[in-house]
């Protein structure tokens, strides 16, 4: 009967062939095993294969082509007539005609597919039956044979063309050998995405399209290389990502599915309309911003994507899930081109289950992991991932297209072709770390050796078929087969090793390891694999990577990892199991649930005590895990497999091992054993020395056993406390987040620290301290917003401050207050609660009755503070045209001038305004005098000089356009530094002849509604060139070049808001090679503004030599949209207010008269009151009293005059009797 028959058990079903396949026929039955002979894979090792199998069920050879087609498969065993008729089906659905050569072999022609992995297909020889069928496997175009590729010669300039001094030929080059013709023709493919149907929400109609645009050229000689200079295509500037192809001239021009060469995808930059090339930064950033817009519709997919890995150890040991991004690797000396300081990334394997997003982690050279709020080479997530996902085909799910148009040709409109990378951050955050947590590992190595996800080390030899993991719940079974160990002289020895590994998951294909002489063997639902055109295959459920014949993956989509490799001929499998396992898995990698004491745990539950456990207690607990016939997912593909394992028991119950095995001192290979066997894993590595007898076995164990200790270091897990910004207007020393890390803030200069200055991450994910924030350490106004940490009245020599929070007695304190309102708390800064005229405390030994002080903190300049000048009357410190005014600010005295013509707005003594021009300045010299305090009449906020002095203004601040020549200036919004008016429209022109660039820095920016915008435009063709608005606003420097800007300005009459303030600097050619990103703009003289321009009621240009003069805590580029309060204008510090002159005007002395008579009167209603207390409301925002505000009856007024200022306030608990001018007494 064993000559005539072939009985075997294939996938748990008994078969028994005939070896007469007479009559049997494969055609249409491929894979199926027959009455009496067998179409499957198998059939060849087992000789049970019907006659025409070879001829049915056919090789193709090269077996993998590119998804975009165009490779001649040649199929083997099948010769036809040279002119016989070939058609080929793939798919069941794609019908293309395929040829035969001169000598009859058949081909067909891989078609453009939007998808991996492997693709049936079918041949007629009659044009009407389809009964001979084979595969071949489909690839991403990035892991495509490179021998079958177009190269691109300079690809930095391909990307980069049209921009500034980027032009001349481009070239490329190809195998000609490859196409098989004199003459080709040479074509531009471009992609896109767009829409089936029209439907409101269409993403899941969207459907994808590689189409043929225009030849480069026809009939060109083939000899390998071709270059040309690119013109712009009007009519196609819309494709902007596609491919070149190179085909034989025989073929029509843009013929689907023909035998040709590709170029890789990239952007097209080279054919794009002439308006990129005119200004390709404008048009990027009008894309940029279109793309921002799009954004903002799209589903959130951040949310559903994995966390990275905390370290590079981690990324590179975690193969379940990550694996190597190859345009960042750290094999391939870590040319990260979109990613810069970093060495190597990953990308999740796994793509996200709902958008098809991916994730991908970058990390620097010291390992740790880059986020995007550091450095714009951070880690970036992807919209779609870029080797597209289950199940391909539709957008945004196919490789490699969808992530280039998603995630890759905003990175060229945002990053590299216009400098706004912070809009594409903005959708592209860093995920962190801080929810990772690293897989567990289990090992089975050398004869066999077993380590447990829980860490238990035992040795198990049962010879047969086991269960290494078996997880119901997870749909997961991980088996191993293992085998009697042969010497080198050929004897047998009473120990066993792995010989092979099945396993599945779910309904993924089954995938078995086995070992195969020297290197391992890869099957496929029984079929062999061959990696020797690909390292990396897409299969049906799962992944599997062999980078060498001895090294295989094995990658599921849950997450789990199955890595075999081959030491000295011996197989060692370790399986990483994601967290979602706990406490879901059994077999002899023992129970993960952190608990080694049941990992001895026989199939029906018994729990073996691994304290005490003997050798033969192990081996029956391994035994209890053989598997049965109908689970078994191994190939018995030969006599000797269905002899020893399909046949038999799965567990060879007549094996019995040596489970331990004497070390005499007279074996010569003892002492070469203890030498090599030590430290960890040295049991191991004596077991199986003297087993084999063979040192290079046992060294072979020690090895595989290092490798798993290191593995199992890199995935320890580590603590992260996550991100920490840097304080605007500061700085942060580090970027390492992980448990331990101290992490340092500062602030720039003119910036005080409020919150901590040094944060360290603690065990439990979180640091320590309190976010700092950089703050100016002037008030600003009246102080109301002052949050600086000055905690006496005085810097010296003055009286200490109380705590907020202990000064119960009074009516400002943080008990009636606890929300932090007026800026109280738990500290004794000083700060101005009530609307007061400035900050100020509460202190301790008062004298008189004086127990609260304000506080000596210097004051804010204002933006076009030109200095306080002595008036000394004959003639005036400004010449020209005056006014005065009970209801004077410093906006419509400037606003009063400015109608004048006058460059000069000066205040004085509050009430009064007068106009001059630059001479006046020129005649006087500025004064460092600081006695221009008193407030405006019309402002009690402001400054407007003082009694003989005068505060002077730029009339240039807050005006509506004008025209600038100055190779330097400052522009304000209009009406700056009060919000802009409704309705504003806006021009202002900025030509610098003889200037190559113009450099914009936007200091301040403050535009709340979505309408109102800025822009800057060329002056020659009133392009805009850069818009912003509350959703984008600048960021980073503008550099435009050109000689000739236009600035405008536009609001809409809703919502106003503080406006922007501009500094420019024309550059020459050799400045704009020098340009640093940072502080290019920065100023050293913090007392002059010198912003040269005019009214737009003017027609005459300006000019000057001076420069824009800001201080350094003004040049901070806003990284926001800011809807603050006055503290967030443009100011300069300058000194603390001095003490006033005593020769005042007649006027002032009358008027003092005045209001010592009130004061007597005030005096005197209040000896009729027995307490006098101060309302416990805080002001609201406007942060001035008024008369006309609505007050208890118990709560007095008075008018008070003091050095610096005229104001009227609410009384506080206290006597005035330290703050009273000496003209107006007690």
């Amino acid at each position: 009967m064993r000559g005539n028959f072939k009985i075997f058990c294939l996938s748990g079903l008994l078969i028994i062939f005939s070896s007469n396949t007479a009559g049997q026929t494969c055609r249409g039955r491929c894979g199926d095993v027959l009455e009496k002979c067998s179409c499957h894979a198998t059939c060849m090792s087992l000789m049970s294969c019907c006659a025409d199998y070879n001829q049915s069920c056919f090789q193709v050879m090269p077996h993998s082509s590119s998804m975009l087609g165009g490779k001649a498969l040649r199929i083997l065993g099948l010769d036809l007539h040279p002119h016989g008729q070939l058609l080929c089906r793939f798919k069941g659905e794609i019908l293309r005609d395929g040829f035969v050569d001169a000598e009859g072999r058949a081909y067909c022609i891989s078609p453009l597919l939007y998808e991996t992995g492997w693709i049936p297909f079918d041949v007629s020889t009659d044009g009407i039956k389809f009964d001979r069928s084979a595969q071949y496997f489909s690839v991403h175009p990035s892991k495509a044979d490179p021998a079958y590729k177009v190269t691109l010669v300079n690809a930095t300039q391909w990307q980069y063309y049209g921009t500034p001094n980027v032009a001349g030929r481009l070239e490329f080059t190809w195998n000609s050998f490859l196409i098989s013709a004199e003459k080709v023709n040479i074509e531009l493919w471009g992609y896109r995405e767009f829409k089936a149907k029209e439907e409101t929400n269409a993403s899941a109609f969207l459907e994808a399209e590689l189409r043929y645009l225009y030849s480069l050229g026809r009939n060109l000689t083939n000899t390998g290389a071709f270059s040309f200079i690119p013109e712009p295509k009007e009519d196609y500037s819309d494709w902007e990502l596609g491919n070149i192809r190179i085909t034989a001239s025989s073929n029509l021009e843009g013929a689907r599915d023909v035998q040709g060469l590709w170029s890789g995808g990239h952007v097209l930059a080279w054919h794009l309309e002439q308006a990129f090339r005119e200004n390709s930064e404008a048009w990027a950033h009008n894309k940029c911003l279109k793309w921002d817009v799009l954004e903002e519709n799209l589903p959130n997919f951040l949310n559903e994507l994995i966390d990275c890995p905390c370290t590079l150890a981690q990324a590179r040991a975690d193969t379940g899930r990550f694996h190597t991004d190859y345009s960042c690797d750290i094999e391939r000396g870590s040319v990260c081109t979109y990613h810069p300081g970093c060495v190597h990334c990953v990308r999740a394997i796994h793509a996200s289950p709902i958008h098809g997003s991916g994730q991908q982690c970058c990390y620097d050279s010291t390992g740790a992991l880059v986020l995007t709020g550091d450095s714009v080479g951070g880690s970036t997530p992807d919209r779609a991932h870029d080797w597209g996902s289950p199940p391909y085909v539709k957008p945004p799910r196919v490789p490699g297209y969808s992530h280039w148009l998603y995630d890759v040709m905003s990175f060229y409109y945002c990053c590299l072709w216009s400098p706004h990378c912070h809009i594409y951050l903005k959708h592209r955050p860093s995920s962190g770390c801080q929810n990772y947590r690293p897989p567990r590992a289990g090992v089975v190595l050398g004869d066999p050796h077993f380590i447990t996800f829980d860490g238990l080390r035992y040795t198990f030899n049962g010879k047969g078929e086991y269960y290494l993991v078996s997880s119901p719940e997870k749909g997961l079974s991980v088996q191993a087969r293992t085998e009697q160990v042969k010497r080198k002289n050929g004897t047998l020895t009473k120990a066993t090793r792995l010989s092979s590994v099945a396993m599945k998951q779910d309904a993924s294909d089954v995938i078995e390891v086995r070992v195969a002489g020297a290197h391992l063997q890869v099957l496929r639902n029984q079929n062999i694999l061959a990696f020797t055109e690909q390292r990396w295959m897409d299969l049906y459920g799962v992944y599997v990577f062999s980078p060498s014949p001895g090294n295989v993956t094995v990658i599921f989509s849950s997450g789990v990892g199955v890595e075999v490799c081959l030491y000295e001929g011996t197989m060692a499998v370790t399986v990483l199991l994601p967290e979602e396992f706990y406490n879901h898995t059994q077999g002899l990698l023992g129970s993960m649930n952190s608990d080694p004491s049941d990992d001895l745990t026989i199939q029906l539950g018994e729990v073996i005590s691994s304290a005490d456990a003997t050798l033969e207690e192990i081996f029956t607990f391994g035994a209890s895990w053989n598997i049965s016939k109908n689970s078994s997912l191994f190939t018995y593909d030969s006599e000797h497999l269905l002899d020893m394992y399909n046949i038999p028991p799965s567990h060879d119950p007549t094996f019995v091992p040596a489970f331990s095995l004497p070390e005499s001192l007279d074996d010569p290979l003892v002492a070469e054993m203890l030498t090599m066997c030590y430290g960890e894993g040295a049991q191991f590595c004596k077991y199986d020395t003297l087993t084999t007898r063979d040192l290079t076995v046992g060294n072979a164990t020690l090895k595989a056993y290092q490798k798993h200790q290191a593995l199992l270091h890199a995935l320890k897990p580590v603590v992260s406390c996550g991100w920490l910004p840097t304080p605007r207007n500061g700085r942060k020393n580090g970027t390492d987040y992980l448990q331990g890390s101290t992490l340092s803030f500062a602030c720039n200069k003119g910036y005080i620290m409020y919150g901590s200055a040094e944060r360290t991450c603690l065990g439990d994910g979180t640091w320590t301290g309190d976010q700092p924030s950089c703050i100016t350490e002037c008030y600003t106004a009246n102080g109301e917003d002052y949050r600086g940490f000055q905690n006496q009245t005085s810097l010296h020599g003055g009286k200490p401050c109380l705590f907020w929070n202990e000064t119960f007695q009074h009516p400002y304190n943080t008990l009636k207050y606890p929300n932090g309102e007026g800026g109280l708390g738990s500290h004794n800064y000083c700060r101005n609660p009530d609307g007061d005229v400035q900050p100020w405390c509460y202190i301790a030994d008062h004298e008189d009755g004086i127990y609260w002080r304000y506080c000596d903190i210097p004051t804010c300049q204002m933006p076009g503070n030109l200095g306080c000048f002595r008036d000394s009357g004959d003639p005036p410190t400004l010449t020209g045209a005056s006014e005065t005014s009970n209801k004077l600010t410093i906006q419509n005295c400037i606003s009063f001038c400015r109608k004048q013509r006058y460059k000069l707005a000066g205040m004085e003594s509050g009430y009064a305004c007068f106009c001059g021009n630059d001479v006046d300045l020129q005649k006087r010299g500025e004064s460092p005098s600081m006695e221009c305090n008193h407030v405006c009449f019309g402002d009690h906020t402001q400054p407007c000089g003082g009694d003989g002095w005068v505060i002077i203004f730029s009339t240039r601040v807050g005006a509506c356009g004008g025209n600038y020549t100055s190779p330097s200036g400052v522009i304000y919004s209009p009406d700056f530094p009060d919000k802009y008016g409704a309705g504003r429209v806006c021009y202002w022109t900025i030509q610098v002849p003889g200037s190559s660039a113009i450099l914009f820095n936007f200091t301040f920016f403050d535009i709340s509604d979505q309408t109102d915008m800025v822009e800057l435009l060329d002056g020659y063709t009133n392009q805009v060139v850069a818009r912003f608005d509350w959703r984008s606003p600048p960021r980073e420097l503008v550099n435009i070049t050109g000689d000739f800007v236009i600035l405008y300005f536009y609001s809409d009459r809703t919502n106003q808001a503080q406006g922007f303030a501009l500094l420019y600097q024309a550059l020459r050619s050799q400045d704009t090679r020098t340009i640093e990103s940072e502080g290019a703009l920065q100023s050293q003289d913090t007392r002059t503004i010198a912003s040269e321009g005019d009214d737009e009621d003017e027609n005459e240009d300006v000019s000057s030599t001076a420069g824009p003069q800001l201080a350094g805590g003004v040049t901070e580029k806003s990284n926001g949209t800011t809807n603050g309060r006055s503290s967030q204008i443009l100011y300069v510090i300058t000194s603390s207010p001095g003490k006033p002159e005593h020769n005042m005007p007649v006027w002032t002395i009358y008027a003092l008269a005045a209001l010592l008579i009130l004061t007597v009167i005030a005096m005197v209603a209040k000896l009729l009151l027995h307490v006098t207390v101060k309302s416990p409301n805080i002001p609201t925002v406007s942060g001035s009293d008024t008369c006309s505000q609505s007050t208890a009856s118990s709560e007095p007024w008075i008018i008070l005059y003091r050095p610096s200022t005229i104001s009227l306030f609410k009384k506080k608990l206290k006597n005035h009797h330290g703050d009273l001018s000496p003209l107006v007494g007690n």
